[in-house]
C-alpha cells in the first residue's frame, strides 16, 4: 500500500513538473521571438495535450486544494480543505473516467515531440491508477497515523 501511494505520488509530482514546463512552452510559442525552430507549428494533437494536462491539474488543486501549497502552484481555494464526502469522491472519479476517455482519443502517432509524448503517457498512467485504485475504497477505511496519513499531511501545511 505504501508503495503504491509513494508511486502515485511521484507519477503526480512528475506531470506538475511537465505541466509546468509545457505551460511555459505553450506560452513562448504564441511569441515568435522566443519560438524554437521546432514549435513553429503546434499540431491539435500537442494542444490537445497541453490542455488536458492543464484541466487535470486545474481539476486536482479544486479537488485537494492543499496540495497547491506543496506544489508551490496557486491555491484555487486557500480556505479551502479536500472534501471527502462519497459525493466529491464519486465526481472526481467521474471526472478522471472523462479525462482518460479524451487522453485515449488523442492520436499521438504524430506526435514527434518527446516531451509531449512523455507528459501524455505520465497522465495516462496518473489517471489510469488512480481509477484502478478506486476499487479499494481507501475513503471508507480508517484513520491512517502513518506518515502519509490526513493528520501528519495537515500538520505540514
Amino acid at each position: 500500500m505504501r508503495k503504491q501511494v509513494i508511486l502515485i505520488v511521484g507519477v503526480l509530482a512528475a506531470i506538475l513538473v511537465a505541466w509546468l514546463w509545457l505551460r511555459g512552452t505553450t506560452e513562448n510559442a504564441a511569441d515568435p521571438a522566443t519560438q524554437l525552430p521546432e514549435m513553429a507549428t503546434i499540431s491539435a494533437e500537442v494542444e490537445q495535450v497541453c490542455s488536458l494536462t492543464d484541466e487535470y491539474m486545474q481539476f486536482y488543486f479544486e479537488q485537494f486544494p492543499e496540495q497547491a501549497l506543496f506544489a508551490d502552484a496557486p491555491d484555487p481555494a486557500p480556505a479551502r480543505l479536500t472534501d471527502n464526502s462519497l459525493e466529491s469522491e464519486a465526481r472526481w472519479q467521474i471526472l478522471q473516467q472523462e479525462l482518460l476517455a479524451r487522453l485515449d482519443a488523442i492520436d499521438l502517432s504524430a506526435v514527434t515531440d518527446p516531451a509531449i509524448i512523455i507528459t501524455a503517457n505520465m497522465l495516462r498512467n496518473q489517471l489510469q491508477s488512480s481509477l484502478d485504485l478506486t476499487v479499494r475504497r481507501l475513503e471508507l477505511w480508517s484513520v491512517n497515523p502513518t506518515r502519509t496519513g490526513w493528520l501528519m499531511v495537515f500538520t505540514e501545511l
